[in-house]
Protein backbone atom coordinates (compact mmCIF):
# COMPACT_ATOMS: atom_id res chain seq x y z
CA UNK A 1 0.00 0.00 0.00
CA UNK A 2 0.76 3.71 -0.44
CA UNK A 3 0.55 6.18 2.51
CA UNK A 4 -0.85 9.39 0.54
CA UNK A 5 -0.50 12.85 2.68
CA UNK A 6 -3.67 14.01 4.22
CA UNK A 7 -3.44 17.44 2.50
CA UNK A 8 -3.76 15.89 -0.52
CA UNK A 9 -6.84 16.83 -2.79
CA UNK A 10 -6.11 16.08 -6.16
CA UNK A 11 -5.20 12.71 -7.69
CA UNK A 12 -4.18 13.36 -11.17
CA UNK A 13 -3.10 11.27 -14.47
CA UNK A 14 -2.24 7.66 -14.90
CA UNK A 15 0.01 7.49 -12.05
CA UNK A 16 -0.69 4.34 -11.08
CA UNK A 17 -1.10 2.56 -13.36
CA UNK A 18 -0.42 -0.85 -13.50
CA UNK A 19 1.23 -0.84 -10.37
CA UNK A 20 1.69 -3.92 -7.58
CA UNK A 21 -0.55 -1.79 -5.63
CA UNK A 22 -3.40 -3.81 -3.62
CA UNK A 23 -4.82 -1.27 -1.27
CA UNK A 24 -5.13 2.41 -1.39
CA UNK A 25 -7.06 4.55 1.22
CA UNK A 26 -8.08 7.67 -0.05
CA UNK A 27 -7.81 11.07 2.46
CA UNK A 28 -9.79 13.33 3.64
CA UNK A 29 -9.30 16.37 1.70
CA UNK A 30 -9.23 14.61 -2.00
CA UNK A 31 -12.20 16.70 -3.98
CA UNK A 32 -10.92 15.08 -7.39
CA UNK A 33 -9.51 11.83 -8.29
CA UNK A 34 -9.14 11.86 -12.65
CA UNK A 35 -9.68 8.95 -14.98
CA UNK A 36 -7.66 6.46 -15.56
CA UNK A 37 -5.68 7.20 -12.03
CA UNK A 38 -6.03 3.07 -11.24
CA UNK A 39 -6.48 1.80 -14.46
CA UNK A 40 -4.88 -1.69 -15.30
CA UNK A 41 -4.19 -2.02 -11.67
CA UNK A 42 -4.77 -5.63 -11.46
CA UNK A 43 -3.73 -6.51 -7.59
CA UNK A 44 -5.90 -3.40 -6.35
CA UNK A 45 -7.91 -5.30 -3.30
CA UNK A 46 -9.30 -2.80 -1.67
CA UNK A 47 -10.16 0.73 -2.05
CA UNK A 48 -11.29 3.30 1.38
CA UNK A 49 -12.45 6.53 0.38
CA UNK A 50 -12.19 8.78 3.50
CA UNK A 51 -13.73 11.85 1.69
CA UNK A 52 -16.64 13.61 1.51
CA UNK A 53 -15.76 16.15 -1.28
CA UNK A 54 -15.40 13.54 -3.95
CA UNK A 55 -18.68 14.06 -6.62
CA UNK A 56 -17.47 12.07 -9.48
CA UNK A 57 -16.06 8.16 -10.16
CA UNK A 58 -14.57 9.65 -13.86
CA UNK A 59 -13.87 7.90 -16.79
CA UNK A 60 -12.36 4.19 -16.46
CA UNK A 61 -11.04 4.81 -12.86
CA UNK A 62 -10.89 1.58 -11.80
CA UNK A 63 -11.26 0.17 -14.85
CA UNK A 64 -9.30 -3.50 -15.10
CA UNK A 65 -9.26 -3.51 -11.36
CA UNK A 66 -9.59 -7.54 -11.79
CA UNK A 67 -8.81 -8.35 -7.83
CA UNK A 68 -10.80 -5.61 -6.61
CA UNK A 69 -13.45 -7.05 -3.65
CA UNK A 70 -13.81 -4.14 -1.51
CA UNK A 71 -14.64 0.11 -2.55
CA UNK A 72 -16.57 2.42 0.12
CA UNK A 73 -18.72 4.86 -2.23
CA UNK A 74 -19.20 8.13 -0.49
CA UNK A 75 -22.64 9.60 -0.52
CA UNK A 76 -21.29 12.62 -2.03
CA UNK A 77 -20.94 10.78 -4.97
CA UNK A 78 -23.30 12.21 -7.95
CA UNK A 79 -22.05 10.11 -11.13
CA UNK A 80 -20.25 7.13 -11.71
CA UNK A 81 -18.99 7.60 -15.63
CA UNK A 82 -18.00 5.94 -18.28
CA UNK A 83 -16.66 2.18 -17.73
CA UNK A 84 -15.54 3.61 -13.95
CA UNK A 85 -15.70 -0.22 -12.50
CA UNK A 86 -15.15 -2.01 -16.32
CA UNK A 87 -13.70 -5.57 -15.70
CA UNK A 88 -13.62 -5.50 -12.17
CA UNK A 89 -14.60 -9.01 -12.44
CA UNK A 90 -14.11 -9.91 -8.53
CA UNK A 91 -16.25 -7.17 -7.25
CA UNK A 92 -19.25 -8.76 -5.36
CA UNK A 93 -20.70 -5.98 -3.83
CA UNK A 94 -20.85 -2.48 -3.67
CA UNK A 95 -23.05 -0.03 -2.56
CA UNK A 96 -24.18 3.11 -5.20
CA UNK A 97 -24.00 6.45 -2.93
CA UNK A 98 -27.68 7.60 -2.01
CA UNK A 99 -27.00 10.80 -3.74
CA UNK A 100 -26.39 8.77 -7.10
CA UNK A 101 -28.50 10.79 -10.02
CA UNK A 102 -26.50 9.05 -13.20
CA UNK A 103 -24.34 5.77 -14.29
CA UNK A 104 -22.69 7.01 -17.40
CA UNK A 105 -22.20 3.72 -20.25
CA UNK A 106 -20.37 0.61 -19.00
CA UNK A 107 -20.09 2.11 -15.56
CA UNK A 108 -19.76 -1.86 -13.90
CA UNK A 109 -19.42 -3.30 -17.32
CA UNK A 110 -18.18 -7.34 -16.97
CA UNK A 111 -18.31 -6.98 -13.09
CA UNK A 112 -19.20 -10.66 -13.08
CA UNK A 113 -19.43 -11.14 -9.59
CA UNK A 114 -22.28 -8.99 -9.09
CA UNK A 115 -25.16 -10.81 -7.97
CA UNK A 116 -27.52 -7.38 -6.43
CA UNK A 117 -27.54 -3.66 -7.33
CA UNK A 118 -29.76 -1.29 -4.90
CA UNK A 119 -30.67 2.12 -7.28
CA UNK A 120 -30.57 5.10 -5.21
CA UNK A 121 -34.02 6.99 -4.95
CA UNK A 122 -32.10 9.86 -6.10
CA UNK A 123 -30.96 8.19 -9.06
CA UNK A 124 -32.64 10.08 -12.57
CA UNK A 125 -30.41 8.88 -15.47
CA UNK A 126 -29.02 5.24 -15.51
CA UNK A 127 -27.70 4.49 -19.25
CA UNK A 128 -29.00 1.51 -20.66
CA UNK A 129 -25.31 -0.62 -20.90
CA UNK A 130 -24.24 0.80 -17.52
CA UNK A 131 -24.19 -2.95 -15.95
CA UNK A 132 -23.91 -4.66 -19.28
CA UNK A 133 -22.34 -8.19 -19.08
CA UNK A 134 -22.70 -8.66 -15.54
CA UNK A 135 -23.23 -12.49 -15.77
CA UNK A 136 -24.37 -12.99 -12.51
CA UNK A 137 -26.48 -9.74 -11.41
CA UNK A 138 -30.18 -11.29 -10.50
CA UNK A 139 -31.47 -8.66 -8.20
CA UNK A 140 -32.14 -5.57 -9.07
CA UNK A 141 -33.30 -3.10 -6.10
CA UNK A 142 -35.27 0.14 -7.42
CA UNK A 143 -36.25 2.55 -4.82
CA UNK A 144 -37.36 5.19 -6.74
CA UNK A 145 -41.13 5.36 -6.60
CA UNK A 146 -41.42 6.84 -10.27
CA UNK A 147 -39.77 4.83 -13.42
CA UNK A 148 -35.73 5.90 -14.28
CA UNK A 149 -35.73 6.96 -17.37
CA UNK A 150 -33.69 5.19 -19.95
CA UNK A 151 -34.42 2.17 -18.00
CA UNK A 152 -31.02 -0.37 -17.83
CA UNK A 153 -32.95 -2.85 -20.54
CA UNK A 154 -30.22 -3.77 -22.83
CA UNK A 155 -28.50 -4.98 -19.56
CA UNK A 156 -31.49 -6.72 -18.69
CA UNK A 157 -31.72 -8.57 -21.59
CA UNK A 158 -28.52 -9.53 -21.69
CA UNK A 159 -27.37 -10.23 -18.02
CA UNK A 160 -27.74 -13.93 -16.59
CA UNK A 161 -29.62 -15.16 -19.79
CA UNK A 162 -32.85 -13.27 -19.02
CA UNK A 163 -32.96 -14.30 -15.54
CA UNK A 164 -33.50 -11.58 -12.79
CA UNK A 165 -35.78 -9.96 -10.34
CA UNK A 166 -36.52 -6.75 -10.04
CA UNK A 167 -37.75 -5.11 -6.93
CA UNK A 168 -39.75 -2.10 -6.83
CA UNK A 169 -41.78 0.05 -3.86
CA UNK A 170 -44.80 -1.39 -3.00
CA UNK A 171 -46.87 1.12 -4.10
CA UNK A 172 -45.56 2.31 -7.55
CA UNK A 173 -46.20 -1.31 -9.70
CA UNK A 174 -49.01 0.62 -11.50
CA UNK A 175 -46.45 3.73 -12.19
CA UNK A 176 -44.01 0.78 -13.18
CA UNK A 177 -46.41 -1.14 -15.35
CA UNK A 178 -47.48 2.26 -17.27
CA UNK A 179 -44.43 3.68 -18.50
CA UNK A 180 -43.84 2.47 -21.95
CA UNK A 181 -39.86 1.79 -20.81
CA UNK A 182 -40.95 -0.44 -18.27
CA UNK A 183 -44.19 -2.67 -18.97
CA UNK A 184 -42.29 -5.30 -20.52
CA UNK A 185 -40.60 -6.25 -17.50
CA UNK A 186 -43.91 -6.67 -16.18
CA UNK A 187 -43.57 -10.63 -14.85
CA UNK A 188 -39.98 -9.49 -13.35
CA UNK A 189 -41.38 -6.79 -11.07
CA UNK A 190 -41.82 -7.94 -7.20
CA UNK A 191 -43.05 -4.63 -5.18
CA UNK A 192 -41.82 -5.59 -1.68
CA UNK A 193 -39.45 -2.43 -0.88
Amino acid sequence: SIKLPESLEEIEGSVFYCTNLEFISIPKNVRCISGDVFNGCRLLKKVKINTNRLHAIRNGTFSGCQSLTTINLPDSIKTIETEAFSGCCLLSDIKLPKNLVRLDSKAFYECNSLQSIRFPKNLIYAESDAFCECDSLIDWYIEKDTPIKNPVSVCLSTTNRGYYRIHIPKNSLSCYLKSSDWRMYKYQFIPDL
